[in-house]
This record gives C-alpha cells, structure tokens and sequence, in this order.
C-alpha cells in the first residue's frame, strides 16, 4: 500500500461535503462552510428527541427525578445558501 503524508492543511476548515447540486461545501465547526460556487452555505440540523440516559445511582442525586427530562440529538440534513446562520429544524417547524 503506498502512502502519501499531508503536506499541507488548513486549519479552518473540518471536512467536506459534495452536495446534490455538485457543489462541494468545504465546512467549518461553527456549522459554515465555503462553497465551490463562491457561497457561503450553512448547515441544517433536525432536532429529534430520544430516550433520556439512565439515571446514574440513586444515592448520587439530592432529589431522584422519576421523569426526567427526554434528550434530543441533531440529525444533520444538509446545507442551504438561504440562512443568516445555522438552522435546526423542529417538530413544530412548518
């Protein structure tokens, strides 16, 4: 297996993500990312709860909660042109 060492990265930026459109998205941590058009896209999340932890030890807690509060994740949906930053999509979202 040949193996080729990194000569050169930038540091701004964490990965990248060619889209439908063919546009590849170079993205950022902060949710943004430059375009191989020449636009700046962000990223789009959906918010979906999930099954709270399990409650560590009961003795670890003052008060035991028996109906604590659910989680919820981010589900990465895409990238769009049309925001004023990152967007996460709700439940109640039209």
């Amino acid at each position: 297996m040949k193996i080729f060492k990194e000569t050169a990265s930038d540091p701004n930026y964490i990965g990248a993500a060619t889209l439908e459109t063919g546009v590849t998205v170079f993205a950022r941590a902060d949710g943004t990312g430059d375009g191989t058009d020449g636009k700046r896209y962000y990223r789009v999340s959906r918010e979906v709860a999930t099954e709270p932890m399990p409650p560590d030890p009961i003795w670890l807690f003052e008060e035991y909660d028996p109906n604590p509060i659910p989680d919820s994740i981010l589900i990465d949906v895409g990238w769009t042109t049309q925001a004023d930053g990152p967007v996460i999509l709700r439940d109640d979202d039209a």
